[in-house]
């Protein structure tokens, strides 16, 4: 079967906006020959031919196991030496090898996502009930999405206009394989855990290790020298709900969004009145970049038939897609 172009949705910003035309979709039919179950894209290689029926090699990056496993895909749903089609939005400057993945089709008909641009919807979820916030959950693919349309509406200064304009996706931590801070981290489709002791909320993220620990002992933050990755979080009850205020974030940039010293987030978890989501909700600040402060909501999903996989973050995959000179 030939490339097949059709439309895509330029919403699929991602870091495929930068390395991928985000508006032609291709359809390759071919073998695939690997299969690399990494964080944070997955990689499938197939064997192929371009238009003019010339054999080639394409190497098609997928979404991290950490979010597919969400939807219903292990590391045995796509497996070498079965015969697919492969949906793809094709590299800008590397078209004859390099593509970025929405999803496989099988010979029998199955369809596996690999990507925020595939249908499918996320995977059937048990319908048990949390008693309160401790627990797994999982944003859906949708919450993801519904924080790239927002952040692209947020009202910046004119020195975080200037960043947002001159990102790429080398400048996130996620190439280094370092997560990402919140609110983005709590946006990620993957599972969170949330583990409640009593002096401190944990939670836990499936992606790249990272971890947030929540103090509720009434202490103070740090002085603003002492700076982390995940900031520095204090928490109290407040109605039912968990309220977070975070300061002391390490300087960042994510989606285009640079954050520094002055960073200060408020976060509101809350079980929903059926029991089976967590509200989530988030007032963000920051006057180096933020013109003004931004406030989203979000929900989560109860998944208690999930637990952290702990995949691990491969650097060298991580980079391998962002450079077009490679």
């Amino acid at each position: 079967m030939l490339p097949v172009c059709l439309l895509a949705d330029p919403v699929l910003a991602h870091h495929g906006a930068f390395e991928y035309d985000l508006t032609t979709v291709l359809h390759y039919e071919g073998v695939v020959v690997r299969r690399v179950w990494r964080n944070p894209h997955d990689l499938t290689v197939i064997e192929t031919r371009d238009p003019s029926g010339t054999p080639l090699t394409l190497e098609i990056e997928g979404g991290g196991p950490s979010g597919l496993r969400t939807r219903g895909v292990t590391k045995d749903s796509i497996v070498v030496g079965e015969h697919v089609i492969a949906v793809v939005n094709p590299s800008k400057q590397h078209p004859e090898r390099m593509a970025f993945g929405i999803e496989i089709i099988k010979a029998d008909g199955t369809v596996v996502p690999l990507g925020l641009g595939s249908n499918v919807s996320d995977a059937e979820r048990p319908t048990g009930k949390a008693t309160g916030i401790a627990g797994t959950w999982s944003p859906a693919f949708g919450v993801f999405m519904g924080m790239l349309r927002a952040h692209n509406a947020w009202q910046y200064t004119e020195s975080g206009q200037e960043r947002f304009d001159s990102y790429r996706p080398a400048m996130s931590s996620h190439s280094q394989c370092i997560p990402v801070s919140a609110p983005w981290l709590m946006v990620h489709p993957v599972v969170h855990e949330i583990v409640e002791l009593e002096d401190r909320v944990i939670i836990r993220s499936d992606w790249m290790g990272a971890e947030r620990v929540v103090y509720l002992d009434g202490r103070a933050h740090p002085p603003p020298s002492e700076r982390f990755q995940q900031g520095h979080s204090v928490g109290r009850l407040e109605h039912g709900e968990l309220v977070v205020d975070t300061t002391n974030f390490s300087d960042s940039i994510y989606a285009g969004v640079a954050f520094g010293a002055g960073k200060h987030l408020v976060e509101r978890f809350s079980l929903s009145s059926d029991g089976t989501q967590l509200n989530y909700s988030f007032t963000l600040e920051d006057p180096e970049s933020l013109a003004e402060p931004v406030s989203e909501s979000f929900s989560w999903n109860y998944r208690p038939d999930l637990q952290p996989s702990n995949v691990e973050c491969d650097t060298t995959l991580a980079q391998r897609f962002l450079h077009n000179d490679q």
